[in-house]
């Protein structure tokens, strides 16, 4: 395909957004009424075991950025139709996460109920995952400031040079947060 065949990204990433918003109302107002059933039904589906719980959030949370990334770095290998599949899917798989949040006038035990004790390994581990995203962007802006401020101009180099700087750290924080999933002690 060519690029004046092509369609634009910038439809793809607005439609996403928008799908990401829909499905984190979805789930934030839903989670309301089904996320007991959802967690306990993790819970039970893994015998309530929380190194289980925790790898299962942790897939929740931080390995829809990996599969995100991954596609990214094969962006060429990948057919459009592809391309705009992963968008959607990897944007309300992030948005899902919503689901483990409590209300703005609830706590988690409101929220969850009797699957309490499933839903504090479960969001933990999401939590993990998430944070490492976060972690990575940080550094990489830091990294990004700090580049800026000692050379003063941005060149091929440069970009090339922070781009393997944002890659180490996330793949460093992707690990340090999959290891805090499983073995950090829980709040």
């Amino acid at each position: 395909m060519s690029k004046a065949t092509a369609p634009p990204v910038r439809r793809y990433i607005n439609r996403a957004v928008g799908v990401g918003f829909a499905v984190a109302l979805l789930c934030g107002v839903g989670g309301a009424f089904v996320a007991d059933d959802v967690v306990g039904g993790l819970g039970r589906l893994v015998n309530h075991d929380e190194f289980a719980l925790r790898v299962l959030g942790w897939c929740w949370g931080g390995l829809p950025f990996v599969v995100l990334v991954l596609a990214y770095t094969q962006r060429h290998r990948l057919s459009q139709r592809i391309k705009r599949g992963l968008t959607y899917a990897v944007t309300a798989w992030t948005a899902s996460g919503a689901l483990l949040m409590p209300g703005r006038h609830s706590s988690a035990e409101e929220r969850f109920g009797e699957a309490y004790l499933d839903a504090r390994p479960l969001g933990f581990g999401w939590a993990a995952g998430f944070m490492a995203l976060f972690a990575t962007f940080l550094a990489t802006a830091l990294l990004a400031i700090v580049w800026r401020k000692l050379t003063g101009t941005v060149t091929k180099q440069s970009v090339v040079t922070l781009n393997r700087g944002f890659t180490i750290f996330l793949v460093l924080f992707t690990v340090g947060g999959l290891i805090a999933a499983l073995l950090a002690p829980m709040p």
